[in-house]
């Protein structure tokens, strides 16, 4: 596939994994502008948590190559969930999430797995220990037009 064939606009859905609990298995859709040139990745990306909440896009970065794809979206600001999943936000944070996965010629999809890493402070013991969120993912291109 060429630059031109993976630059424009997919539709997708990303699904929480197990760590969320109560959203565990739950899907929310994104779209994603690419522009791909030499096999490297740049765009944006919106989602009803961008769009409601953070009124600006994702910035997406990566590559293609082969048909795998890498990429982080680089959310305008931090976001997590309280236990009655409603959207906290922090804007003195940033919020990065990468996805990686492989195009199926025969479907025309991208599907994979998504992963974010935060540090966070254990105030009990007074260190810091890795917190690793995850999920699936999949993407189309929309048709031009």
């Amino acid at each position: 596939m060429t630059d031109e064939f993976y630059t424009g606009t997919w539709t997708g859905t990303y699904v929480y994994g197990r760590q969320y609990q109560d959203l565990a298995g739950e899907g929310c859709d994104f779209k994603v502008e690419i522009t791909l040139k030499d096999g490297i990745l740049s765009g944006s990306g919106t989602e009803e948590v961008t769009e409601k909440y953070m009124g600006a896009p994702a910035i997406l970065s990566g590559f293609i190559d082969g048909g795998m794809i890498s990429m982080i979206k680089q959310y305008p600001c931090w976001y997590k969930f309280d236990e009655n999943n409603q959207v906290i936000l922090d804007r003195s944070k940033t919020h990065q999430v990468h996805y990686t996965g492989i195009f199926d010629p025969e479907t025309q999809r991208f599907s994979g797995e998504w992963e974010i890493e935060k540090v966070l402070e254990e105030d009990f013991f007074g260190g810091a220990y890795l917190h690793i969120w995850c999920g699936t993912w999949e993407m189309e291109k929309k048709p031009a037009g």
